[in-house]
């Protein structure tokens, strides 16, 4: 993964959001190479990996199935991870992980994670 240690990072999310308050802090941003070459090399890919952080980021945990929302919901609260799936008809699954102690955020697409 490479490391992405975006300094306004909270300032990126309120402009991806519109919002000014979170429930969680995401620390670093860490991004598979593969979703890093695709973001510079796919016209609009980009546009969808924020668009997937903008929705991670409000607690939207997109394409996941419900036991699976009502477990980061239940996380949120308890200090857990936060795992979030997004599907894309041409892009695939992306998938988003913030740490349990909130100190990194990873991006990545679903065949990448080792569960």
């Amino acid at each position: 993964m490479s490391e992405a240690n975006f300094a306004s990072s909270h300032q990126r999310r309120q402009e991806v959001t519109g919002r000014t308050e979170f429930k969680f802090e995401i620390g670093h941003i860490a991004v598979s190479d593969r979703v890093l070459h695709m973001m510079q090399d796919s016209e609009g890919f980009d546009d969808f990996v924020w668009e997937s952080f903008a929705r991670h980021f409000i607690c939207d945990w997109g394409d996941l199935p419900s036991d699976e929302k009502e477990l980061n919901d239940e996380n949120l609260e308890a200090g857990g991870q936060l795992f979030s799936q997004y599907k894309h008809s041409e892009y695939g699954e992306l998938g988003i992980l913030t740490e349990e102690d909130r100190s990194k955020t990873v991006v990545g697409f679903a065949d990448e994670w080792i569960v």
